[in-house]
C-alpha cells in the first residue's frame, strides 16, 4: 500500500474586496491498495486567494488565461469562469469607491495605511490606561455601594487572615463565603499584595471553584469573585492561570445569565430596556414600571461592568479573544448597548472597538445590526439627544468612543450602507455644530483635569455613597442610574472633530451616498472650516481635505459647493483676488521658502482675498460671467495658498463635472490660473493638479485665443510636451500627459487658437500621443482632443498629412468605451468635411467598421466557394488520369 495526497479544486468566488478570487479546494489523503483501489483517509478544506489587479481596462480574457496558467489548481477549462469573475471585479471597481472616479486620484496621496481616517482605530495603551483609571474609580465606589459584604470587609480585611478566608470559601452557608470573597477582592486591589496573593498555591483555584459552583446563586457573591479575578488579570503572567481555570468561560456564562434575567424583568414590567436606557441618557422622568426596571438594572450594573472589564483584560491574548468571540461575545456586548449607564456604554463600545479591527468580527456585527443601536447613542441634528449630546460629564468620552467604533465599522461596505439607512449622515454632520475642536492630545484622547473629583456626584465617591444607599434603598439606586456618571470630567473636550470628519469621509466613498449630504447643512460648515484652515491642508487638516474632495466628486454637491461665492473664495485662496496688484512670481527652486516666509502675513492675505471675493460676488457675478476676459492681462499675484496641492485638487474635482453654470464660475479666474501655471513657481504635485484643473475648463463661448495671446500658454505647453518627461517622474509624467492633452483639446476652440497651436508645434505632439495611446484614459483623452483638432481648419490640415489617422479612428468605432466611440465618430465627421475625396473615404471606412462582421462572413463564403471550385476541378482531372492508367494496365496485361 502507498499513500499520496490529491487536491480537488472546488468553486470559485469573488471576495468582498472585489480584488481577490477565492478558490476553494479539498486536500485528500488517499491510500492505494494492492489491487489499485484508492481509499480516502482524510479530507481537509482549504482556500487559495488569487489577486486580480485590474489596471484600467485591460484584456480580461488574456488576464484570465494568465491566471489559469499561473495557478496549478486550475485547468484550462476554467478560463471562462475566471473571466466572468474578472468582469464582476471590474464592475465593482468601476461602480464603487475602488474605481478610478474623477475624485480617486485627487486624494490618493491621503489614503495611506497609517492615516487616522483610513486605518482602524485600535485600543491604544493610552486608551487602556485611561479606561483602567476609570474602572478603578468606578469599582471603588460600586463595590462599596452595591454589596453589603464589600462595605463590611472594607475595614477588616487583612493579609494575615488569608488562610481564614480560604477556609470560609468552603462553608455551606453563603454568608461566610460572600464575606471571605469580598475580603479577598479588597486585598487583591492593593498592588503591594497582589503579586503575593496571585502566587498563592490554592487561592485562584478555590475562587474559580466557587465561581463555577455557587456564583449563579448569589449576585453579591459573583460580583465579589469577578472583582477578585479582575484584579488578578492586571498581572500578565497570571492570564495563563485564569485560562487554565476557565475564568473567561465562566464569566461569559454568568453574564449571559444576567442578560436573561434582564429579559425576564422586561417581560414582567412590559417595558424595553432600550427605552429606559434612552430616557436615562436624556434625563427624562420615568413611569412607575420604568422606574422598577431601572432599579433592577442599576443593581445588576456592577456585576456586568466588572465582568466586561475582566473579559476585556483577558482579551489581550489574541487566542483567548477568538475563543470569546466563538462563544458569543459580540452578541453579549451588542445586547448591553441598550443600557442607560454612560460608564458601562463607554466600556462596551471600547471593547467593541477592539474587536472591530478584525474583518470577520465586523461581518458578524453587521448581521447583528449594531449600527442602529449606535445611532441612538449619537445626538440628533438639533445637537441635543441623549446624554451624549454635549460634553458634560462622561458624555464627551462616550461620544468619542462611539465615533471611533463607527470609524472601524465604516471600513466595511455593508456597514456603511446600514449607517446611511439609519440616518447617520445627518446625525454625524450635525456634530459639526458642536465645539469639538479642542486641543488634541498625542493619542487623540484628552487628559482628565486635575480637580475634577469635586464635580462628581456623591453616588460614586466612595463610602458616603454606600451609607446613603443602604439608608435610602431603591430610591437612591434609581437616582444613581439617572445621574451623570461623572466620567471623563475635563476642562478641554476630546478632539472629536477629526473623528467626525473621518467618519463622514467614509460615508461619502460611494457616490450614491454622497447625495445624502445635500439634505444637511454640511456644505456651508465644511466651507467655513476650509477657509479657516491653515496651509498646507495635507499637514493641518487631511481629514477635512479628503472629505470635501470626496464630496466634490458628486455633480450636485459640486454645484452647491460653488454657490454663494464659495468657489470664488476658494479661487482667491490659490490665485488671489480678481483686482490683485501684479507681483513677480517666486522661482520654482525657492517656492517652499517663499511660502514659509509669508507665515506672518498669510492669515491677513487669506482674509483679504476671501472678503474681496465675497463683496464682489453678489453685485458683479453676472457681469463677470458675461465679460469676454480678453482684456490686456497683467500677471496677478498668487493667493495665500497658491502652493497647496489638496486645494488645487479640490478645484480640479469641481471642474471635471460637465455643468455649464459651474464651469462659467471659473471663467474670471482663467487668466490668473494660466499666469500662475506658466510662472514656473509651483512644485511638481501642485503644478500637476493646477494643469489638471485647467484641462477640464471647457467653457462654452469663451475666446481662448486672446487668453493664449496674453499668456503664451500654448508656447509653454508645447515646451512642456517636448521636455516634460525629463523633469518629472515617469508615473507622474504619464498622468500629466493625459491632462496636457486634455488642455490642448480645450484650447483648440476656434480658428485663431488653432493657428496659435499649430505655430507652437503641438499638433505633432498630439499625433504622437494618439499613436502611443493603447487603452484607458489616455486613449479617451487623445481621441477627444483629436476630434476638437479636426474640427478646426488649421489643425485639421496638419493632422491629415498623416493619412493613417482616419483608419485609426475607424477602428476605434468598435471600442467598448462609448466616449471613445463618440469622439472617434466626431473626428471622422470632421475629416469628411475637409474634401470630397475624404468624404468618400470616410464613408467607406465607416461602412467597413459598422459592417465588419457581415463583411467577414462574406469573405469567408467567397473563400469557401473558391476552395470548393478548386476541389471539384482537381477531382475531375484525377478521374481522367485514373481512366487512362487503367486502360494502359489492361493493354499491357493482354500482351
Amino acid at each position: 500500500m502507498s499513500t499520496r495526497r490529491k487536491v480537488r479544486p472546488g468553486r470559485m468566488a469573488l471576495a468582498d474586496d472585489g480584488r481577490t478570487i477565492e478558490l476553494h479546494y479539498e486536500s485528500l489523503e488517499v491510500t492505494v491498495l494492492p489491487n489499485g483501489e484508492e481509499v480516502v483517509q482524510s479530507t481537509k478544506q482549504g482556500m487559495k486567494r488569487i489577486m486580480c489587479e485590474l489596471l484600467e481596462a485591460s484584456d480580461l480574457y488574456s488576464a484570465a488565461q494568465s491566471i489559469v496558467q499561473d495557478c496549478k489548481l486550475l485547468h484550462a477549462g476554467r478560463v471562462d469562469e475566471v473571466n466572468l469573475l474578472l468582469e464582476e471585479a471590474q464592475r465593482r471597481q468601476q461602480g464603487g469607491e475602488e474605481a478610478q472616479s474623477p475624485t480617486s486620484g485627487a486624494f490618493a496621496c491621503l489614503q495611506q495605511p497609517g492615516n487616522s481616517f483610513t486605518a482602524p482605530h485600535a485600543v491604544s495603551e493610552a486608551d487602556r490606561q485611561q479606561l483602567h483609571e476609570e474602572q478603578q474609580q468606578y469599582l471603588q465606589a460600586a463595590a462599596a455601594s452595591a454589596t453589603q459584604a464589600m462595605a463590611a470587609a472594607a475595614g477588616s480585611a487583612r493579609l494575615s487572615r488569608i488562610d481564614e478566608y480560604l477556609e470560609a470559601l468552603y462553608e455551606e452557608d453563603p454568608g461566610p463565603k460572600t464575606a471571605a470573597a469580598a475580603a479577598i477582592a479588597l486585598l487583591l486591589r492593593d498592588p503591594a499584595v497582589l503579586g503575593v496573593l496571585a502566587a498563592h498555591p490554592t487561592l485562584l483555584q478555590a475562587l474559580a471553584r466557587l465561581l463555577r459552583e455557587d456564583a449563579k446563586k448569589s449576585s453579591e457573591l459573583s460580583t465579589c469573585l469577578l472583582m477578585a479575578f479582575f484584579a488578578v488579570s492586571h498581572l500578565p503572567h497570571a492570564h495563563s492561570l485564569l485560562v487554565q481555570n476557565q475564568v473567561g468561560s465562566l464569566t461569559m456564562d454568568l453574564l449571559d445569565l444576567e442578560l436573561r434575567r434582564a429579559e425576564l424583568w422586561q417581560q414582567q414590567e412590559g417595558v424595553a430596556a432600550a427605552d429606559v436606557g434612552a430616557r436615562l441618557l436624556r434625563r427624562e422622568p420615568l413611569q412607575p414600571q420604568e422606574q422598577r426596571l431601572a432599579v433592577a438594572l442599576a443593581r445588576q450594573e456592577p456585576l456586568v461592568y466588572v465582568g466586561i472589564s475582566l473579559l476585556l483584560s483577558m482579551a489581550e491574548d489574541a487566542a483567548v479573544e477568538q475563543k470569546m468571540v466563538k462563544k458569543g461575545l459580540l452578541t453579549l456586548l451588542v445586547a448591553l448597548l441598550s443600557r442607560g449607564s454612560v460608564r458601562l456604554l463607554v466600556l462596551v463600545t471600547t471593547f467593541l472597538r477592539k474587536l472591530s479591527v478584525a474583518a470577520d468580527n465586523r461581518a458578524e456585527l453587521r448581521e447583528l445590526e449594531v449600527v442602529g443601536q449606535l445611532a441612538a447613542l449619537l445626538p440628533g441634528q438639533s445637537g441635543a439627544a441623549g446624554g451624549s449630546a454635549g460634553q458634560e460629564g462622561g458624555a464627551g468620552q462616550l461620544l468619542s468612543s462611539v465615533l471611533r467604533l463607527l470609524h472601524n465599522l465604516s471600513l466595511d461596505r455593508g456597514m456603511r450602507q446600514q449607517m446611511v439607512a439609519a440616518g447617520m449622515v445627518g446625525k454625524v454632520a450635525g456634530l459639526l455644530e458642536l465645539e469639538l475642536d479642542g486641543p488634541p492630545s498625542s493619542n487623540g484622547v484628552s487628559s482628565s483635569a486635575g480637580d475634577a473629583g469635586d464635580a462628581r456626584p456623591a453616588s460614586i465617591t466612595g463610602q458616603p455613597a454606600a451609607v446613603a444607599m443602604q439608608a435610602q434603598g431603591e430610591h437612591l439606586l434609581l437616582q444613581q442610574a439617572q445621574q451623570n456618571d461623572g466620567l471623563g470630567q475635563t476642562n478641554e473636550g476630546p478632539y472629536l472633530l477629526t473623528l467626525v470628519l473621518g467618519l463622514l469621509y467614509h460615508l461619502s466613498l460611494q457616490d450614491k451616498h454622497r447625495s445624502m449630504f445635500l439634505y444637511t447643512d454640511a456644505v456651508p460648515k465644511l466651507h467655513a472650516m476650509l477657509i479657516r484652515a491653515s496651509s498646507p491642508l495635507a499637514a493641518t487638516s487631511p481629514e477635512l481635505a479628503a472629505l470635501v474632495i470626496s464630496l466634490a466628486g458628486n455633480a450636485r454637491l459640486a454645484e452647491e459647493m460653488a454657490r454663494l461665492g464659495r468657489l470664488e473664495q476658494l479661487l482667491a485662496l490659490v490665485l488671489g483676488p480678481v483686482d490683485a496688484a501684479p507681483q513677480t512670481q517666486a522661482p520654482a527652486a525657492s517656492s517652499g521658502n517663499g511660502a514659509a516666509a509669508a507665515g506672518s502675513q498669510q492669515e491677513e492675505a487669506r482674509a483679504a482675498a476671501a472678503n474681496s471675493e465675497t463683496m464682489n460676488h453678489l453685485s458683479e457675478e453676472q457681469q463677470q460671467l458675461q465679460e469676454d476676459a480678453a482684456q490686456p492681462l497683467q500677471p496677478p499675484a498668487g493667493g495665500p495658498d497658491w502652493n497647496d496641492e489638496l486645494l488645487w485638487k479640490l478645484l480640479q474635482c469641481m471642474a471635471q463635472h460637465e455643468s455649464e453654470p459651474l464651469r462659467l464660475r471659473f471663467r474670471p479666474a482663467l487668466a490668473r490660473m494660466a499666469v500662475l501655471i506658466t510662472a514656473g513657481s509651483l512644485s511638481q504635485p501642485v503644478f500637476a493638479a493646477a494643469l489638471g484643473c485647467l484641462a477640464w475648463l471647457d467653457i462654452p463661448g469663451h475666446d481662448y485665443s486672446q487668453l493664449l495671446a496674453a499668456t503664451q500658454l500654448h508656447t509653454f505647453l508645447a515646451q512642456l510636451a517636448a521636455h516634460g518627461g525629463d523633469s518629472f517622474e515617469e508615473q507622474s509624467w504619464e498622468r500629466m500627459r493625459v491632462d496636457l492633452v486634455h488642455a490642448l483639446g480645450v484650447l483648440c476652440a476656434c480658428e485663431a487658437s488653432a493657428e496659435m497651436l499649430v505655430s507652437a508645434g503641438v499638433v505633432e505632439v498630439l499625433h504622437s500621443f494618439i499613436l502611443e495611446s493603447e487603452d484607458g484614459e489616455a486613449l479617451l483623452a487623445a481621441t477627444v482632443a483629436a476630434a476638437r483638432f479636426m474640427a478646426q481648419g488649421p489643425t485639421r490640415a496638419v493632422l491629415l498629412v498623416h493619412a493613417e489617422l482616419a483608419a485609426h479612428f475607424a477602428e476605434l468605432l468598435q471600442h467598448r468605451h462609448r466616449g471613445v466611440v463618440r469622439a472617434a465618430d466626431a473626428a471622422l465627421d470632421a475629416i469628411a468635411g475637409a474634401s470630397e475625396e475624404w468624404r468618400t473615404s470616410v464613408q467607406r471606412l465607416k461602412f467597413e467598421a459598422y459592417n465588419r462582421e457581415w463583411l467577414q462572413v462574406v469573405r469567408q463564403l467567397d473563400a469557401a466557394v473558391t476552395k470548393e471550385g478548386l476541389q471539384v476541378r482537381t477531382a475531375g482531372l484525377g478521374g481522367q488520369f485514373n481512366q487512362q492508367r487503367q486502360c494502359t494496365v489492361a493493354t499491357v496485361g493482354v500482351r
